[in-house]
C-alpha cells in the first residue's frame, strides 16, 4: 500500500504514473485500489463528461487553468484500464464546490458543484463520496468505507451499496442527506475479506484463458486448418459449435463463407453479463469487388455479415460489436479525432436467446402505472404477505410493461431504496436486470417482464412501516419520468418490519 499527501500538479501526475507501471507488471492477477480525497472540481463545459483531481498548488482563476492544475478523472480511469488488471477500483472522495471560473465558464456548467459520473471500463468500480452534482460532507465517508472493507464474507458491490447506507444514515439531518454513488461494472466474484460460500461469479482460470486465447487465435486466422486444429484441441470448448459450423462452411463450399483471410470488418457475439466473446464473422466488403479504397465521399453501403450462433449458447441477450480493420496491416481502424487512436465502440444491437426466467406469483400485488421516459412503465410491486424480519432478506417483484416503440436505448440499472417515515434511507439495492444478462436495451417492444429484487435488511433496523423508492440511472445520470414529473417513483408505509 503507497501512501501519499500534499501533492503538488506534478507529483500527483507522477505517482499515478508510477502506481500504474507497478500495476501493469503485477500480471493478470493483479487488483488495482486508488482512493483519492482532496479538491476535485468539474469540467464546466457541459459537452466534457469529466472532472479534476486538483494539486496543493492548483491556481484556478478560469476553466483554461484546470489541465495544468491537476489530472482528468476519465484519463486516470483510462490509464488504470490499459493495466489490464484482474479487478479494479476508483474511489473519489472530493466531491467539493467548484472554484470560481470566468463568467464564460460559471454560464456553461449552472452551479457547478459536485462531480459529473464518469464511464468505468469493465471489471472496475467507480465511487463517489456523494451523488454526481453535490457536495460531500468532509469526514463521513472515508470511515464508512474503512469499516466495510474488513468486514468478512462480501461481495465488492456489497462493501460499497452498504457504505452508502452507512452514510445516507450518518448525515441523515436539517433535511440534507449524502448519498454516495458507485459505478459498478464489475461482473467476476471478488471480495476484500474472504467470500461467502455461495458468492456467484466465474473466475477464469488457466485452462480458460488459454482455451479463450486458442479461440481467439483460430477466429482471427479463419481458416479451415486453424479450425480443425482448434477442435483437435479443444473438442468440447464451448466455442466448437461456432468452430464446426464455420468448419463446415469451408468444407462444403457454401459461397457466403469468410473465405478471405484479410480482416476489413469484424462483428462479435459479446454476453452482456459476463463480457465473454461467444462467436466471430469476419468479412471483406463485397467480397473484395468494392475495395474501401474505391468508395466515394457520401457513400451509404450496406455490407451483410452472417453470424453463427453456437449450439451451446446459454440463454441471454449477447450484444453485437462492429469494428473495422485496415486491410494491410491488420489493424483496427481508430476512431475519427480520438487523440490516443483507440477504435470505436460500435454496438450493432442486441442477440436474444430465450426469455427471462418465470418468477412465481407475490403474495400480495400492488397495480401500478408508473412511467419513465422513452418507454417503461411499472405496472405491478408484488410484495410479501406479513412483516419481515430485521436482518433477513426483503423480496419484491417489479413488473415492467415495454411501450410498443421499444425499451430505453441506455443500459439502465435498477435502483430501490427503503424510506423510513421520515423519507432517509435505510437501505437498498442496485442491480442490472435478471443480472445483466437481459439489459433493458434488449427487451422486445410491447413486452411485460416480471423481475424478482432482494433486499438485506439491516440487523439494526427498527421495527416499523417503511416506504419505498424506485427509479433508473446509468453513467449519464438518472432516468425521468415521463412528463419531467421527477426522476423516481416513492410511496410510503408498504413494507412492514419487525425486531425478531
Amino acid at each position: 500500500v503507497d501512501m501519499e499527501g500534499d501533492l503538488d500538479a506534478r507529483s500527483l501526475s507522477k505517482t499515478f504514473q508510477n502506481y500504474w507501471r507497478r500495476l501493469d507488471a503485477a500480471g493478470d492477477d493483479a487488483v488495482g485500489f486508488i482512493y483519492y480525497t482532496g479538491h476535485g472540481v468539474q469540467d464546466p463545459d457541459p459537452e466534457v463528461q469529466d472532472n479534476y483531481l486538483l494539486g496543493t498548488d492548483a491556481d484556478i482563476e478560469s476553466a483554461g487553468d484546470l489541465a495544468f492544475g491537476g489530472i482528468a478523472l476519465q484519463q486516470l480511469i483510462d490509464a488504470l484500464e490499459k493495466t489490464r488488471p484482474k479487478i479494479a477500483f476508483v474511489v473519489v472522495d472530493a466531491c467539493r464546490d467548484e472554484p470560481v471560473f470566468d463568467e464564460i465558464s460559471k454560464s456553461a456548467s449552472g452551479s457547478g458543484k459536485g462531480l459529473k459520473p464518469v464511464s468505468a471500463a469493465l471489471d472496475m468500480g467507480v465511487a463517489y463520496a456523494t451523488a454526481a452534482g453535490k457536495t460531500a460532507e468532509e469526514g463521513v465517508y472515508a470511515p464508512s468505507l474503512a469499516k466495510r472493507l474488513v468486514q468478512p464474507k462480501l461481495l465488492a458491490s456489497e462493501v460499497f451499496s452498504r457504505t452508502q447506507v452507512d452514510v445516507a444514515q450518518a448525515t441523515a439531518k436539517d433535511g440534507r442527506v449524502q448519498y454516495p454513488e458507485f459505478i459498478n461494472r464489475i461482473y467476476s466474484k471478488f471480495c476484500f475479506n474472504g467470500c461467502p460460500d455461495d458468492a456467484g461469479g466465474a473466475v477464469l482460470t488457466a485452462a480458460d484463458k488459454e482455451e479463450l486465447q486458442a479461440w481467439q487465435t483460430a477466429s482471427l486466422a479463419n481458416t479451415a486448418q486453424e479450425y480443425r486444429r482448434f477442435l483437435d484441441a479443444y473438442p468440447t470448448s464451448r466455442f466448437s459449435g461456432a468452430a464446426k459450423g464455420l468448419l463446415t462452411q469451408f468444407e462444403t463450399g457454401d459461397a457466403d463463407a469468410p473465405k478471405v483471410a484479410p480482416v476489413l470488418d469484424t462483428a462479435d457475439a459479446v454476453d452482456t453479463q459476463t463480457f465473454a466473446q461467444y462467436g466471430v464473422t469476419r468479412t471483406v466488403p463485397f467480397g473484395g469487388g468494392y475495395d474501401s479504397q474505391l468508395w466515394q465521399p457520401g457513400d451509404r453501403l450496406s455490407l451483410p455479415a452472417r453470424q453463427p450462433v453456437p449450439v451451446d449458447l446459454p440463454p441471454g441477450s449477447y450484444r453485437l460489436g462492429l469494428l473495422l480493420y485496415d486491410l494491410a496491416t491488420g489493424t483496427a481502424l481508430p476512431q475519427r479525432d480520438d487523440p490516443a487512436g483507440n477504435p470505436p465502440d460500435v454496438q450493432a444491437g442486441y442477440l436474444r436467446l430465450g426469455d427471462p426466467p418465470p418468477v412465481a406469483a407475490a403474495p400480495v400485488n400492488l397495480p401500478l402505472a408508473v412511467a419513465w421516459q422513452d418507454g417503461l412503465t411499472l405496472t405491478g410491486l408484488g410484495l410479501p404477505a406479513g412483516a419481515v424480519a430485521a436482518g433477513d432478506q426483503l423480496p419484491l417483484q417489479f413488473t415492467w410493461q415495454v411501450a410498443p416503440a421499444g425499451p430505453p436505448a441506455r443500459d439502465l440499472t435498477l435502483f430501490v431504496h427503503l424510506l423510513d417515515e421520515a423519507g432517509e434511507i435505510v437501505a437498498q439495492q442496485d442491480q442490472r436486470p435478471f443480472g445483466g444478462r437481459w439489459p433493458v436495451p434488449a427487451w422486445r417492444p410491447g413486452e411485460r417482464l416480471t423481475e424478482l429484487v432482494v433486499m438485506d435488511l439491516p440487523v439494526a433496523l427498527p421495527a416499523g412501516v417503511y416506504g419505498l423508492r424506485v427509479g433508473w440511472y446509468d453513467p449519464a445520470g438518472r432516468l425521468p419520468l415521463a412528463g419531467g414529473e421527477g426522476e423516481f417513483w416513492s410511496r410510503p408505509g408498504v413494507v412492514t418490519v419487525t425486531v425478531p
